[in-house]
């Protein structure tokens, strides 16, 4: 961006920097932020998984060691009812308590793990339907009791007369979940430290590898700054490949620089028309001014008789065909300029100097004038066009054509192209004038001294019709002899279509 003056934006501050990270950075951040989600969601489906299979295998084994105790137990119901506590005790490890209910479900013994670390944590007594349950069922049954401190894993593992398949006695088996729960933390904080460390490696790289492939975004933005800034010479290096971000740095490349040259070409066009207006202003103002003089003389009355009155009622129509030649060459380049002919054709060349015999004989006077063009020669142009680029290079020969001189114009076909030349035997051109001879209202060193000098739009609009014909015009001195040559180019036939129809615009 650009200040009102028109200078760059000032870097950003660290603080603003923090506030205002880079595309790159919010990128990479919102990746690490969906990563750290994924990452969570698993987290927490493992955590439950692992629970589920760690409280799994611990009922599992509590269930082996049973077996293998109760192997050697012969019991009855009245031994259940007798001596319940005594086999309570005898099943009770460091971290198993265990209780005895016997086929009503009714507790006859229940005893504490024996670890001095559990001694106070009796096994949880179920409701009866529990253990009426687990002897329906005939087989091993694990759940979860109590809250807290008191949560304990538990497993029912009913007794069966092993003769008659009675229901004898319940065992109820409990563990204390802590233990099995800071495993589970442990590897939860294990799998959240490296998750971490592999989301901020990852981010890292994200951000790394964000910053170069986003790199030409990054270098059209410091362009944009400058562009904004009114430097329009930037380079951009260009990335390879052919991706989304390459192909618009690329335009971006493209775009800046038809900028520049649509910038350049505004700036000549307004040099152009200053220059344009400055010089219109002074042609015009002469004439004006000799009106305004005859006038204010006949508004006096010193002119009002006679030949003084004749005399300054021609010099004000002389004055007013100037401004009026003037004016008709200023509309003539004008919608030359804006549109290309239209209605552009084969044109006999030929023909078309026979019909101008009359009007070139007259204007060239006393001069001698030859009109040489082979019968059937063709040029891709328009009647109007070759009348005109004709006209006014004779006229413009004539004026600088001494009256025993000799004008001429001749057509012919070179190299595919048809080339038409106006040759005369006067003074010839300058050689100051050669690179400005074509331009706006120039007039040359020796215009000033002659009374009958052009307005300086002639040659102009030759060049103007050339160019909008699709072809160029050319002056030069004819070297050991006296006198100058123009020569205009003009195409045989259509020329090739073009990205830009419209012709360039005449220097000046």
């Amino acid at each position: 961006m650009a200040t009102a003056e028109g200078a760059a934006t000032p870097p950003l501050s660290p603080w603003r920097r923090l506030r205002s990270p880079s595309l790159a950075a919010r990128l990479a951040l919102v990746t690490a932020a969906v990563l750290a989600v994924a990452l969570g969601m698993v987290s927490a489906v493992r955590t439950v998984a692992l629970r589920q299979r760690l409280y799994a295998s611990t009922a599992l084994q509590m269930g082996v060691d049973y077996s293998t105790l109760a192997k050697g137990l012969r019991l009855s119901p009245l031994a259940v009812a007798l001596d319940g506590q005594g086999y309570a005790s005898f099943l009770a490890s460091p971290t198993v308590g265990a209780l005895v209910a016997d086929a009503t479900g009714s507790v006859q013994g229940e005893a504490p793990p024996t670890s001095p670390q559990y001694a106070s944590l009796f096994p949880p007594v179920l409701p009866r339907r529990e253990y009426l349950s687990a002897l329906a069922e005939g087989r091993d049954v694990s759940l979860v009791a109590g809250r807290g401190a008191q949560r304990q894993l538990v497993v029912l593992a009913p007794y069966l007369n092993p003769f008659t398949g009675a229901p004898v006695a319940v065992f109820e088996l409990a563990t204390p979940v802590a233990p099995l729960e800071g495993t589970l933390r442990q590897q939860l904080e294990f799998d959240l430290l490296a998750g971490l460390l592999a989301l901020m490696g990852a981010a890292a790289a994200i951000y790394v590898l964000l910053g170069r492939f986003l790199a030409p975004l990054a270098d059209m933005a410091r362009a944009s700054d400058e562009i904004a800034a009114g430097r329009l010479d930037v380079a951009l290096p260009q990335p390879r490949g052919d991706d989304e971000v390459a192909r618009l740095s690329r335009a971006f490349s493209h775009m800046v620089q038809r900028i520049e040259v649509a910038l350049e070409r505004e700036r000549a066009e307004q040099r152009r028309v200053r220059a344009f207006l400055a010089d219109a202003s002074h042609s015009l103002r002469t004439p004006l001014t000799v009106l305004n003089g005859r006038l204010d003389l006949l508004l006096r009355g010193e002119s009002r008789e006679g030949e003084e009155l004749e005399a300054a009622l021609r010099a004000l129509r002389v004055e007013g065909e100037r401004m009026a030649r003037i004016v008709r060459g200023l509309l003539l380049l004008a919608r030359l300029d804006e549109d290309e002919p239209r209605d552009a054709g084969d044109v006999d060349l030929a023909r078309v100097l026979e019909a101008l015999r009359p009007r070139l004989e007259s204007l060239a006077g006393e001069r001698r004038l030859v009109l040489a063009a082979p019968e059937g020669l063709t040029a891709w142009a328009t009647v109007e066009a070759v009348e005109t680029i004709v006209t006014n290079l004779v006229e413009n020969a004539v004026r600088h054509t001494p009256e025993d001189g000799q004008v001429e114009v001749r057509a012919d076909l070179v190299d595919g192209r048809v080339r038409l030349r106006v040759l005369d035997t006067g003074t010839g051109i300058a050689p100051g004038d050669l690179p400005r001879i074509f331009d706006r209202f120039y007039r040359g060193a020796r215009a000033g001294q002659r009374r009958d000098g052009g307005a300086g739009l002639g040659l102009s609009i030759v060049q103007r019709w050339a160019q909008a014909l699709g072809g160029e015009v050319a002056a030069a001195n004819r070297g050991e002899r006296p006198g100058a040559v123009f020569t205009v180019w003009l195409p045989k036939g259509p020329p090739p279509a073009s990205s830009d129809p419209r012709p360039s615009r005449a220097p000046g």
